[in-house]
């Protein structure tokens, strides 16, 4: 009743009086008993005390009238008066909380403003959650200072982000490492997660890489550029907790750039790939001295989704493409059209590729769920969820072993430590095209001889002038490549550059948000530095392209960090990072492990590729429905009064939520159009003019405080006192 009553001070007056009336005369029933009425109330009168207002007499005889006619209404099959009461309980007890949730807001607003904390507007940015969390003032105005400290800053002064970051981190550099020893269990769990967590994909990526460049790249390469990538950024990044690995947009615009350079510049992939690579490391180089990590504020949710949405699609596609392309080949007899041995073989290979593909997807999606299951222990099941790559793929390569039968294609990769293209050195030719591409052209004796003949010798390829002598590849004729090309690559270099830049930036934005509670500071200048100089040796060596990898990341952070759960303002429970162990040793062990699976590389000559590309269908699956525009895209075909409790359903009226939504499905689909046509080497461009649609085009659409909820970049927990609920 105490509760109650501060509550009905707060405004809530008409549903509570009564309810606190009638709970009143329920709880004390001798001191709301009154006489019998009669025709002139006398009785009544009487059996009022004379120091009683007639008001309250009035009130408590209506109360008794209507208790006493609830008997008759629960005989005719209505609702009776207890259920009438409990209603009236629940609906009071909803206005209670949700009034004394807004007081208590209002309460500690007004307070950090009258202490003198913050100022008041300041004190109305502060996120809802973080004020419920802790009655603490210093918490409070604690928790304001993080968010002002991970912001990105621009000095307007060449490398003044860079000297802060290095100051920043340099204070830390030591104790980066001893904490991590102070851990120990910590750190041996966490780098054996993430161990595997990072082969598979760098197995995949490679595999996927050897299919776009049609065998230049492959696994062994994408498994050495991880290695090199991620242990030079564990010692000298400023923020450790990144995990360098290849990302589906990287790899999506490394097919686009084998596609131009062999089309378009008449020119080996690997010798435009290097000029492109270093314009890059230039590009990235300069942004970090000059401060243009702070642009990175400008990419709001809006981006991100169509961002994701579109690498989700590409792997679904490419995935199904890859795993029903065999079916459209057949090798029946042209003449007669009758089947043969090697059609046979075909087929049954084909369908038993498609099984190990969707196989491969059933296993992930049920191990990754059995953390939520009810069987055997929490233990074992978080080891079950934590290594699902493995596991599956080890699974679909055994069954494929036991099908002696059939014959499915297997991941191409050397039993030695080579490149995948044998023909080539580790070191790609700056000012050549390559030993392979100019013989032919360079040498007409040898094409008047026509012993050009490429054979296998010991994993080198060579070539020979006369029936009985060979020579080593390396001592072929090369062609110079035109200087021209080393200014054209620039134009290339310049939209990769803006992708990598998007790539590494977001996630480490997402790493160094206030609620991970890091305590050494963030460093974007430093990380993008060291971002160009590990693109500079992936291009000098021929690798991949590495960079911040979101997934990856974020489980590293995890991995490290201390949990509690917590009591949501809506009665939820929530699990809130507490501590994180920020160290760059595990980062350092992961690579370096993955660095020593070179050794062993022969194994993964019997992985399917149909089981690489069931990871990659379940990768673009689970990441398309973990955003928050996959969610609105149901609700344009569910029933409005099923729609999910969500701020932004409650929040923004519902023809404007969809008309959200379609906008960034038209841009999304003309994304997806613009990569498979002959232009598909813009779409970083296309992605970087979402930004001046987002700041210019939407405004005119949608009011400011639908965009709030709208392209907010995490779910509003809490909701303004005055914001109205939008009734569908």
């Amino acid at each position: 009743r105490v509760d109650s009553k501060m509550v009905l001070a707060g405004g809530d007056t008409p549903k509570f009086k009564e309810f606190v009336d009638e709970d009143a005369a329920t709880a004390h029933p001798a001191e709301s008993s009154v006489a019998p009425a009669t025709e002139n109330g006398a009785n009544a009168a009487s059996a009022v005390p004379a120091n009683t207002a007639p008001k309250e007499t009035a009130t408590k005889s209506e109360t008794t009238q209507r208790r006493s006619l609830k008997p008759a209404t629960a005989k005719s099959g209505a609702p009776t008066g207890d259920d009438l009461t409990r209603r009236e309980a629940d609906e009071a007890l909803r206005l209670a909380v949700a009034a004394t949730r807004a007081a208590d807001q209002a309460l500690q607003r007004a307070l950090l403003a009258n202490r003198g904390h913050v100022k008041l507007s300041e004190v109305s940015s502060i996120p809802v959650s973080d004020v419920q969390r802790s009655a603490s003032m210093n918490s409070v105005a604690s928790s304001l200072k993080s968010h002002k400290e991970d912001d990105i800053t621009f000095t307007g002064r060449p490398f003044g982000g860079l000297f802060a970051d290095l100051k920043r981190r340099g204070k830390v550099y030591l104790s980066d490492w001893i904490d991590g020893f102070k851990h120990p269990l910590k750190v041996i769990s966490s780098t054996t997660m993430l161990y595997f967590a990072c082969l598979a994909p760098a197995i995949a990526f490679g595999a996927l890489l050897e299919k776009f460049t049609k065998g230049d790249m492959g696994a062994i390469e994408c498994i050495l550029a991880t290695f090199l990538c991620g242990t030079f950024n564990a010692l000298f990044a400023g923020q450790p907790l990144l995990i360098l690995g290849g990302t589906g947009p990287v790899a999506i615009f490394e097919s686009i750039m084998y596609k131009a350079a062999q089309d378009m510049l008449g020119v080996p992939f690997f010798v435009a790939r290097f000029w492109t690579g270093v314009w890059i490391a230039t590009i990235l180089a300069i942004c970090a001295i000059f401060d243009l990590c702070f642009l990175i504020k400008f990419i709001t949710r809006f981006t991100d989704e169509i961002f994701a949405a579109l690498i989700s699609t590409i792997f679904v596609y490419e995935a199904l493409k890859g795993l029903l392309y065999p079916l459209s080949h057949s090798y029946d007899n042209p003449i007669t059209g009758a089947d043969t041995l090697q059609d046979a073989e075909h087929d049954s290979g084909s369908v038993l590729s498609i099984l190990l593909g969707l196989g491969t997807f059933v296993c992930l999606l049920l191990l990754r769920n059995f953390r939520k299951s009810k069987f055997l222990m929490p233990q074992i099941r978080t080891l079950l969820a934590d290594f699902s790559p493995i596991i599956a793929i080890g699974i679909m390569t055994a069954i494929d072993y036991s099908m002696r039968d059939s014959v499915t294609a297997k991941l191409t990769i050397p039993s030695t430590l080579i490149p995948s293209k044998d023909c080539r050195d580790w070191v790609v030719p700056a000012f050549s095209y390559g030993p392979e591409y100019s013989i032919k052209s360079y040498d007409p004796e040898i094409e008047k001889l026509n012993p050009f003949h490429f054979d296998n010798i010991n994993c080198t390829w060579a070539y020979k002038t006369d029936p009985k002598k060979w020579h080593p590849i390396a001592e072929a004729p090369k062609t110079p490549v035109p200087m021209s090309i080393i200014f054209i690559c620039l134009i290339p270099a310049s939209l990769a550059a803006v992708l990598l830049y998007l790539d590494q930036n977001i996630t480490a934005r997402l790493i160094n948000k206030a609620d991970n509670k890091l305590k050494k500071g963030p460093g974007y200048h430093l990380d993008l530095l060291v971002l160009a100089g590990v693109i500079l040796i992936s291009s000098v060596l021929g690798l991949p392209w590495m960079c911040a990898a979101t997934v990856r990341s974020i489980n590293h952070l995890f991995a490290l960090s201390t949990k509690e759960d917590v009591i949501g303002p809506e009665g939820q429970r929530k699990e809130q990072i507490t501590e994180v162990l920020e160290t760059r040793l595990t980062g350092f062990a992961i690579h370096v492990l993955i660095g020593c699976s070179l050794f062993f590389v022969t194994a993964l000559k019997f992985v399917p590729m149909a089981v690489l590309l069931g990871l990659f269908l379940t990768m673009g699956i689970t990441s398309l429905t973990s955003i928050q525009l996959w969610e609105r895209i149901q609700l344009l075909v569910m029933e409005p009064k099923l729609y999910p409790p969500t701020s932004y359903v409650r929040q923004v009226p519902m023809h404007k939520l969809h008309i959200f939504t379609a906008i960034q499905l038209v841009l999304l689909v003309g994304l997806f159009v613009i990569k498979r046509s002959p232009a598909g080497l813009l779409f970083p461009l296309c992605i970087l003019l979402l930004v001046p649609i987002r700041m210019f085009l939407l405004p005119k659409i949608f009011t400011k405080r639908e965009l709030r909820y709208l392209d907010s970049e995490e779910e509003i927990d809490g909701e303004d006192v005055g914001d109205e609920v939008i009734d569908l």
